[in-house]
């Protein structure tokens, strides 16, 4: 009997985007394979780039690009066929989550420009959406064609989606959402350097021990995510665990990019860029940039460069080296472009070793993965900056995390067993007043009980918390409702809060850093009658929290109501938490997790 299982990993990337499979029963790595033959790239405008970045006609990727037809926003191009010009969404990636901060160097626009160029009818999420439909319709009929006579209707077909590190939980989710109205389902998602580290980490398995560890540097097209992890067994599967909280920006490749044209803007006189701009002379120069230079820029000072301006009409400038329609520039410039950037990155890392040498280990090597992550000028700084630290390239780094990210369905082969939290979780929750730690905070009275309670955050996960990826988090809830609470609505909601700082405040009043991660929507009209009490006083030691029926404030002395009990269960085993209900430790429903990002 042949394989029942089809994996289908999509690297959504913000530059290129690119497809790996695999078949989990078919072993030792279930075949793992990269789609390398994409529609128009052979005959496309980017057949150029093709063979520039990979070195030969197949690519691994295809750029994730998107040109709406102006008459019928229904129709678009996609990937490689799409021409170069002033109406192509690009970056379409980074749209989904706005609010990340840019660094100082970036030039400003971008996204705004881009939101500029959707049709009236399209929000981000729905061109995320577009983008996805397209790349997976591909791909299935794509892989159809490997699997000989045997039709893929007979596969139950698993998706997996990589997502970056460093995003928001809300961007998550519109990820999540724009892949299933995009038909991938069902779908998981992976953190990128996560999957990086599965398919590096299970190449060079021969040469790795217990207890070494890694820093992954996954530098890609828009962000540059880094998570250090420490080996835990190498047989009969390769097990990892984080050992620090991940960190990362929005200091990919994609800003070479910008700061390169900003340079070109900074060459063409204020007069001239407006009818230059979006031209053949300037699209050029910065498709040769990408393309060419970028990529292959090592750090040679002398390198000189002759860039093609003709038919533009400007006039020499001496001291920017123009002369004769041509822009000569030397590898000194390039370094110029190049070093805030490399300098982000050289900070990140440094940053994730310090991390790791404050837990009392020592950093084996650091893996170089994603597109930036080939560059040659950055492995050198890495390595110069990281003395006694095996720096390693990845020789196929651009496919490492859709390979990666297929691999993480196959953890007979190689597993993450455990993560390190990134930012506290928690809620608010009404406790007994105590002078000790509450002075000066407000309280309310509760007449159930002739307290008075006062407002408390109640964190269950804390910054570099290890969280078991197969084990769930309990959190005991206790609602107190009306007498005649079930006459109405039996929905009931929970804002689950975040915040970023090393300490988490104990009351939610004194810091600004405490924002509401999304809103938790739930049923307990399932909920078996036995587990409602009728109480005249409020007794125990779970949380008391306020609801759409109010709370124990809300009733009179001596008035009866009803006392509620329950766990929220909170799962860890992808790259977002998924939420369940329980009582007595039988599930009673779903949750369903409102986020507030209202980008879509």
């Amino acid at each position: 009997m042949g394989p029942t299982r089809l994996v289908v990993a999509i690297d959504f990337g913000t530059t290129y985007s690119g497809i790996a499979y695999c078949f989990p029963e078919k072993l030792p790595t279930g075949n793992l394979r990269g789609i390398q033959t994409w529609p128009g790239m052979l005959l496309g405008p980017t057949l150029q780039r093709a063979l520039t970045v990979t070195g030969s006609i197949g690519a691994d990727k295809i750029p994730t690009v998107v040109k709406y037809d102006s008459a019928n926003p229904g129709h678009f191009e996609w990937g490689a066929p799409v021409e170069s010009s002033r109406h192509n969404i690009i970056g379409i990636k980074l749209l989904l989550d706005p609010d990340q901060t840019l660094p100082w160097h970036v030039p400003q626009t971008d996204i705004e420009t881009t939101l500029k160029l959707l049709p009236p009818s399209k929000s981000p999420k729905d061109v995320a959406t577009d983008f996805l439909r397209a790349i997976k319709t591909y791909g299935i009929s794509h892989i159809q064609t490997q699997v000989a006579k045997t039709n893929l209707d007979a596969f139950d077909i698993e998706y997996v989606m990589s997502v970056p590190a460093v995003w928001s939980d809300a961007a998550k989710n519109a990820t999540l959402e724009a892949a299933e109205f995009a038909g991938i389902s069902p779908v998981t998602l992976v953190k990128e350097p996560e999957a990086a580290a599965l398919y590096s980490l299970r190449r060079l398995q021969a040469f790795v021990e217990p207890h070494d560890v890694m820093v992954i540097c996954d530098a890609g097209g828009g962000t540059v995510d880094l998570i250090s992890y420490e080996i835990e067994a190498t047989t009969p599967n390769l097990q990892l665990k984080e050992i620090v909280p991940g960190t990362g920006a929005m200091v990919g490749s994609m800003v070479l990019n910008r700061r390169f044209r900003a340079a070109v803007k900074d060459l063409i006189p204020d007069n001239k860029w407006e009818s230059l701009k979006h031209g053949r002379a300037v699209t050029n120069v910065c498709e040769y940039f990408e393309n060419q230079i970028k990529k292959g820029f090592a750090g040679d000072l002398k390198k000189r460069y002759v860039l093609d301006f003709f038919g533009t009409g400007l006039e020499d400038d001496p001291d920017h080296g123009f002369k004769d329609q041509e822009w000569r520039i030397t590898g000194a410039d390039i370094k110029v472009i190049f070093d805030p950037v490399v300098t982000d990155i050289l900070r990140l890392i440094r940053g994730q070793v310090q991390s790791v040498e404050r837990k009392r280990k020592a950093v084996r090597s650091i893996i170089l993965v994603g597109g930036f992550g080939g560059n040659e000028y950055l492995r050198s700084e890495v390595a110069r900056a990281n003395p006694g630290i095996t720096v390693v390239p990845l020789d196929d780094a651009w496919a490492a995390i859709a390979k990666g990210a297929a691999l993480s369905k196959m953890p007979s082969q190689a597993v993450v067993t455990g993560v390190a939290a990134v930012r506290h979780y928690g809620v608010q929750a009404l406790a007994d007043f105590d002078s000790s730690i509450d002075q000066g905070q407000p309280t309310v009275y509760d007449a159930c009980t002739g307290l008075y309670k006062v407002s408390r955050m109640s964190w269950f996960i804390n910054i570099g918390d290890n969280i078991q990826k197969d084990r769930k988090i309990r959190l005991p809830f206790l609602r107190v409702l009306p007498e005649n609470f079930q006459s109405g609505p039996t929905m009931l909601q929970e804002t689950l809060f975040e915040c970023d700082e090393g300490v988490a405040p104990v009351h939610p009043s004194t810091s600004q850093a405490i924002n509401a991660n999304c809103v938790l929507h739930y049923d307990i009209g399932k909920f078996p009658a036995t587990n409602f009490k009728k109480m005249f006083k409020w007794s125990g030691n779970s949380l008391l929290t306020q609801g759409l029926f109010g709370c124990a404030t809300d009733l009179i002395l001596g008035e009866s109501y009803w006392q509620v009990s329950y766990d929220l269960v909170i799962s860890f085993d992808s790259a977002v938490m998924t939420f369940s209900l329980e009582v007595d430790g039988q599930t009673f429903g779903s949750v369903q997790a409102e986020f507030g990002q209202q980008i879509w």
